[in-house]
């Protein structure tokens, strides 16, 4: 029976109300009836001197239409037993102590009733039973009084659960520490490169941003100011310098520092590699202005060349070939 209570899901009816009726037909509708509940558990119990019983546990059915009805029996304890609806399959005679008896080897179990009037007087609901119903009850009347009680519950997560919430959780750590060491890697980018300023801020150097050494705005302020003061220089003198010969390059000005970088540059000495940078970088910029005063003195001999207006040429008529056949008379 405790086989067939687990493998199966066993319903509880009312006083075999599933098996009744006067006619065929009525017993067949009632077989259709909705069940009051359901065994959910068994297990074999030795009540000693050979004997063994069954404890099995089950609950209600909450959609059934007469669940308060039933409930309100079961509390009041006017359906406080059960009544096992059963076929027998197999049963054996045993003699036991000069008495033939007919025992019961194996049955078919249809359903299980609750019932007021047990024919076997020890099967009984427990106090484990309406412990259930009252902690139910209790727990309604609580959420009256404190609709937030829902809120305060605990869930227990399966095995299962715990592990995904533990792999969500050490997924969202490595994303903080990741986000962390690229924190302290744009704040190391940004002191470096404030260092660099301080350092040097005329030398325009911008080694973490990507862009280059040289300031190509001053650049061309300066190539500009080169040319203006090589295209004033003949009108002022008067003279014309020949075509080979070109003016040495003036080295750029230092531009004068603020006050307050005076003492910045006092405390922090260049090094060499420093100094080397910048040598490197003034001589670029010495050897563009010498290009560019190159092309500018070929433009400028250019344009002092005379000036030729094109002269038409007459051409002489073409000597005529073709004669009229009256000339040749």
């Amino acid at each position: 029976m405790q086989r067939q209570i687990l493998e199966r899901s066993i319903k509880l009816d009312i006083e075999h109300e599933s098996f009744r009726g006067e006619t065929v037909e009525e017993k067949e509708i009632n077989k259709t009836k909705i069940p009051a509940g359901k065994i959910t558990d068994a297990t074999v119990v030795d009540m000693g001197e050979d004997r063994f019983g069954l404890r099995i546990k089950a609950e209600l059915n909450r959609f059934n239409p007469r669940f308060e009805e039933i409930k309100g029996n079961v509390l009041e304890r006017y359906l406080d037993a059960y009544s096992i609806a059963f076929i027998p399959t197999k049963v054996a005679h045993v003699e036991k102590e000069g008495v033939r008896v007919r025992m019961l080897e194996d049955d078919r179990l249809l359903n299980v009733a609750l019932t007021g009037n047990a024919i076997n007087t020890g099967a009984l609901n427990q106090k484990v039973f309406m412990k259930a119903i009252d902690a139910v009850e209790e727990y309604k009347k609580q959420k009256l009084d404190d609709p937030e009680l829902e809120n305060k519950l605990e869930v227990k997560t399966s095995p299962k659960e715990r592990r995904t919430q533990a792999r969500n959780a050490a997924i969202s750590e490595g994303e903080e520490d990741e986000d962390e060491d690229d924190k302290k890697k744009k704040k190391k980018k940004e002191e470096q490169k404030a260092k660099i300023d301080m350092k040097c801020p005329k030398c325009g150097y911008k080694i973490m941003t990507g862009e280059s050494n040289n300031d190509h705005v001053s650049d061309k302020q300066l190539n500009h100011r080169r040319l203006k003061m090589a295209e004033d220089q003949p009108e002022e003198t008067g003279e014309e310098r020949p075509e080979g010969e070109e003016t040495a390059p003036e080295a750029p000005e230092t531009p004068k520092k603020p006050e307050g970088e005076e003492g910045e540059s006092a405390e922090g000495a260049e090094t060499p590699a420093e100094a080397e940078e910048k040598a490197v970088d003034l001589k670029a910029l010495t050897g563009r202005l010498e290009a560019a005063e190159k092309d500018l003195a070929e433009i400028k001999v250019l344009l002092k060349r005379p000036v030729h207006k094109s002269l038409s040429e007459t051409r002489e008529p073409a000597e005529e070939k073709a004669k009229d056949p009256l000339e040749v008379i």
